[in-house]
């Protein structure tokens, strides 16, 4: 079986690569393709510039934190439904992390303006 230990490793490499790509070539507009993509990113081009932003350096940090988590739990010796769990759990909780934060700094940053 596939080592899904190196899922969060592997995953973290993925969202630091792309958070890295979207710093530094945001999507411009607003599109159905690709980019931070919720109704709050979506409501204004102010809101969606700023979403793209935050979100990239949400996704660096993600991508650092599971690229850690990665490499440390290769160093455990986990049966494969252990590396199973584990590695959807902090995928999940990259995603959840980079999706939470970026929604609470929507809100803080354009609450006043509604």
């Amino acid at each position: 079986m596939t080592n899904l230990l190196e899922m969060p490793l592997f995953a973290g490499i993925l969202f630091l690569v792309i958070g890295i790509i979207f710093k530094f070539f945001p999507p411009k507009k607003r599109n159905i393709l690709y980019g931070y993509k919720t109704n709050s990113s979506m409501k204004s081009q102010e809101h969606w510039n700023f979403a793209q932003q935050f979100s990239a350096v949400k996704m660096i940090q993600s991508g650092v934190i599971l690229i850690v988590i990665g490499c440390v739990e290769m160093l455990f010796n986990l049966t494969d439904l252990q590396q199973t769990i584990f590695g959807f759990v902090f995928f999940g909780l990259g995603i959840f992390f980079i999706i939470f934060t970026t929604e609470k700094a929507i809100k803080n940053k354009f609450s006043s303006h509604q």
